[in-house]
């Protein structure tokens, strides 16, 4: 019985850390791209405010520290114990419930800047605006509960990650998203002037819109649809840890 039950954990989690460390692989990809990126930004905007650099720094200590955990997590699980099957019997390591709870505050912030601009439209986006917030920000409260969890329960429990605590964050970050990718859509729609070169330039900025927003939603709807499909392992993770 005992073999069974340990047959089945290693099974489980077999299937579970593979996931999490694609979903590593992935993250150390386009964390090389954020920083490249932020790279740009400084050298092509230096007058940029201090309160707009500090959102940008803000943003990427935090994705650094989020994979940070992601990282160290896999080294622990794979390396430091491998072939130790008795690590699935005992407490969740500490960095992988760091891992939702700093991604929460991640997103948070990331969320927020795009909410800015919406904001600075004018008032008769800003119910929107309140609006995804609301979910964005309750969505954070899911990440910590989820978090909690994983601190408070064992590896070999049913599965700390699993259940309505990723689903709801899942589909509020989602719902949060659309709302926000919808409207800046919308407004640079509307702001077409009839002159090629005017609408050329709204064309760009309403792909840029759609690509950066829609690569978020794709990212949630996947993570929301495994999240469903396997609620007892964290393949979800794969897609949830490059958010």
């Amino acid at each position: 019985m005992a073999s069974a039950s340990l047959s089945y954990i290693l099974d489980r989690f077999k299937i579970s850390i593979g996931a999490w460390l694609v979903g590593t692989f992935i993250t150390a990809l386009l964390v090389g791209m954020l920083l490249q990126q932020t790279f740009r930004y400084f050298r092509l905007y230096p007058k940029e405010s201090w309160l707009m650099k500090c959102w940008v720094i803000a943003a990427v200590v935090l994705q650094l520290f989020t994979t940070a955990m992601i990282m160290y997590t896999s080294y622990d699980y794979l390396v430091t114990h491998y072939l130790d099957p008795a690590v699935f019997l005992g407490r969740n390591i500490w960095s992988s419930g760091t891992v939702p709870l700093i991604g929460a505050l991640g997103n948070l912030v990331c969320e927020s800047f795009f909410a800015r601009r919406v904001y600075m439209i004018g008032p008769r986006y800003r119910v929107v605006v309140f609006s995804a917030m609301a979910m964005i920000l309750t969505s954070c409260g899911f990440f910590v509960a989820l978090a909690v969890q994983v601190y408070t329960s064992d590896a070999s429990s049913a599965s700390p990650f699993s259940g309505w605590l990723p689903t709801s964050a899942s589909v509020l970050l989602l719902a949060g998203d659309v709302q926000l990718t919808a409207v800046l859509v919308y407004v640079l729609h509307q702001g077409r002037s009839g002159i090629r070169r005017t609408d050329s330039m709204v064309d760009l900025l309403i792909a840029y819109a759609i690509s950066t927003g829609s690569l978020i939603c794709i990212l949630n709807v996947a993570s929301l649809v495994v999240c469903v499909v396997f609620p007892h392992d964290v393949i979800f993770s794969a897609s949830t840890l490059v958010l």
